[in-house]
């Protein structure tokens, strides 16, 4: 996994809530070995508050998404994680699983942190270094089971001290799935694997954020899970109390694979959430609670659906469909 790392040093108080810039490197899912061995650039120049702030802004939190046929902001259409990790650890230490995971390390003027993280799945050391305090957030965004390993580099010892040793465990936690809007049958093919994610992590307390137009077709037949629309994950500070986020759509720039594990058009538009989210790729239907369940013809009938997201999907055929319908 490619990780970035920040050193925070000279950050006044209360400057944590900025967002910091990524630091990104090349690799994937499947080289993780390779990468361990190749992340060598590491940021040792102190950032300032003013620095951080700028960044942020001349340097979006890009998701390249488009699932819903409709441009989207540069910034992306999910909402943001915390600017600051949401799980607290002990001396200070602070770390979570939103948009990747995420270790910061509080400043140091003398003692030093050591900080690994580890593939649980793979067994690889992704990332080791030693600093004075900073940020280290990976690129990858989609669902790894994750280690994560903190001592302290005390001066006049010989051995550092464990800190903190902590395994991904999505049980009895907050974990927020998030679906672009604007889009229906992408939406509902992915909610096929959102809703078992829970399933996979028993305890786990799952909430969705998808459009309101969406919501009503879920709620009911899966009243474990809380659904809201979008706006309300950051209004009801949902963001700020998730263990873990991930976020599910079609990524077509994303050829550093930061955001799905593998380029969807390689594995299908609706079984690319079961690899974000680390699932069984098995094909389930979710179950849909409508208001009126009765046959709305009740002659036999055949639905042809000629319109799409993008033309990219239609047929252009002027007489096709009418052809269609008279054969």
């Amino acid at each position: 996994l490619v990780l970035r790392m920040e050193n925070l040093t000279e950050l006044p108080a209360g400057a944590l809530s900025a967002s910091p810039v990524d630091r990104l490197a090349p690799g994937d899912r499947e080289s993780d070995a390779a990468v361990s061995a190749s992340v060598e650039s590491v940021s040792t120049d102190p950032v300032n508050a003013s620095d951080i702030e700028t960044k942020s802004e001349t340097i979006p939190r890009e998701a390249p998404v488009v699932a819903s046929g409709v441009a989207e902001t540069a910034r992306g259409p999910y909402p943001a994680a915390a600017a600051t990790p949401t799980q607290s650890g002990p001396e200070g230490l602070r770390f979570d699983f939103n948009e990747g995971c995420r270790l910061l390390l509080p400043i140091r003027e003398t003692a030093s942190w050591r900080a690994r993280l580890r593939d649980l799945d793979t067994g690889n050391t992704l990332f080791e270094t030693e600093t004075k305090g900073g940020l280290i957030r990976s690129s990858k965004r989609w669902f790894v089971r994750f280690q994560i390993e903190v001592w302290s580099l005390d001066e006049g010892e010989s051995e550092p001290r464990l800190v903190l040793s902590h395994e991904y465990d999505a049980s009895g936690r907050d974990i927020l799935i998030q679906f672009p809007i604007g889009t229906l049958g992408d939406s509902i093919a992915w909610f096929s694997y959102a809703c078992r994610f829970g399933a996979a992590h028993p305890g786990t307390r799952v909430t969705c954020a998808m459009s309101t137009l969406l919501i009503p077709l879920f709620r009911d037949a899966y009243p474990e899970i809380n659904f809201v629309p979008p706006e309300e994950v950051t209004s009801q500070k949902l963001n700020e109390t998730a263990y873990a986020s991930y976020c599910l759509g079609l990524f077509f720039t994303d050829g550093a694979c930061e955001w799905q594990p593998v380029d969807f058009r390689h594995v299908g538009l609706h079984k690319t959430a079961a690899h974000i989210l680390g699932l069984d790729p098995l094909e389930m239907a979710p179950r849909i609670a409508l208001l009126d369940e009765s046959r709305p013809i009740e002659e036999p009938y055949v639905v042809i659906a000629v319109q799409a997201t993008s033309a990219a999907k239609m047929w252009n055929n002027p007489n096709g469909w009418r052809e269609v319908i008279a054969f």
